[in-house]
């Protein structure tokens, strides 16, 4: 059989763009929707992520988008923000056992930022050459900057980490 995707491999279909959209993730060889039952921006993230973009993420309930008409494949989707792919995220019913209509189908937006512009409290890390480490910038008024360290400590570092989809239980305040 020529299947035409892989196991959680994942797409947006019916946006504006190519960085939004009615979310699909295949299963079997097959194409299905994605129910906005506790759909929120952590499962959008994940979303996001999966497809190679890096900025803020935005979930979209049902009606946002045109609806599918193929199966409805997950459902209760409770991603913790950290995940590689939203397959692998915890869910509350099995794998094409959704009984939710087209009419739910959940949504995402990926929001694309080029590097002289960013959005309002948006954080980041640089310098280190590495995603997970470095100098911590954030916007403020479409500019890019960085925090004083005074009383900065890791509880601050835990909720940056957190913010940029990381496991906060690792964040450590560097000197």
């Amino acid at each position: 059989q020529n299947c035409p995707c892989r196991n959680g491999d994942i797409r947006l279909m019916a946006g504006t763009s190519s960085n939004e959209g009615r979310v699909e993730v295949c299963y079997n060889c097959v194409w299905g929707t994605v129910c906005d039952n506790g759909w929120n921006d952590k499962d959008a993230q994940v979303v996001c992520r999966q497809l190679g973009f890096s900025g803020r993420a935005l979930a979209m309930g049902g009606g946002v988008f045109p609806s599918g008409a193929s199966l409805v494949l997950l459902e209760a989707v409770s991603c913790l923000g950290n995940e590689t792919s939203l397959i692998r995220c915890p869910r509350r019913v099995a794998v094409g056992q959704s009984t939710c209509s087209h009419s739910r189908d959940a949504g995402a937006i990926c929001l694309v930022q080029s590097s002289s512009s960013c959005l309002d409290g948006a954080v980041r890390l640089s310098g280190a050459g590495d995603a997970s480490l470095g100098r911590v910038e954030i916007c403020v008024n479409n500019q890019w900057g960085t925090i004083c360290d005074s009383g900065w400590d890791n509880s601050e570092a835990r909720v940056v980490c957190r913010q940029l989809g990381f496991n906060n239980s690792l964040a450590v305040s560097v000197p």
